[in-house]
């Protein structure tokens, strides 16, 4: 019975030995992973066009009508194809080259896309879209498209819309 009571005790002093030099390292971990990342103060602007130009207008079709805002990220032909549908020629996409940011926010008034920008800020593209509402009472669904270096599709996006008065 002494024997086993000399075994125990050794046990637990060792348990009470690693929980005590591993409880700084866990400390400090726990620490560290709560402060905020100092790269996160920086946003970088994410080089993009347009998808339209002058004369030419494109809106997204095959989504969910429903849905006051549908977000899509499209990264090859099939998908532009399926997805998007433009009133005329646009330049052709190379989709080993760029990607696509595309939405769309259904308004109970009249809006329009305002202004659209990409960022990088934290490990993530932030795609900041700015729709401003008109004086009218007539539903729109405002369209904003975002042809964007494939280098970034590493990246989580987040789509953010703003809907200005």
């Amino acid at each position: 019975m002494e024997h086993l009571l000399s075994v125990n005790h050794i046990y637990f002093n060792l348990i009470t030995k690693l929980l005590l030099s591993y409880l700084p390292v866990l400390l400090f971990l726990g620490c560290s992973l709560n402060e905020p990342d100092p790269n996160c103060n920086i946003t970088e602007p994410v080089p993009f066009e347009a998808l339209e130009m002058d004369d030419v207008r494109c809106m997204l079709q095959n989504i969910d009508e429903n849905e006051e805002e549908t977000s899509l990220i499209i990264e090859n032909r099939d998908d532009f194809e399926n997805f998007i549908s433009c009133n005329g020629e646009i330049t052709e996409i190379d989709f080993e080259d760029f990607f696509i940011l595309a939405g769309r926010t259904s308004l109970p008034v009249c809006g329009r896309l305002k202004n659209q920008e990409v960022s990088l800020n934290c490990g993530k593209i932030g795609y900041h879209i700015e729709i401003g509402k008109l004086v009218c009472h007539k539903p729109t669904d405002v369209f904003y498209f975002a042809v964007i270096p494939i280098a970034y599709r590493e990246f989580p996006i987040e789509f953010r819309i703003t809907k200005n008065e």
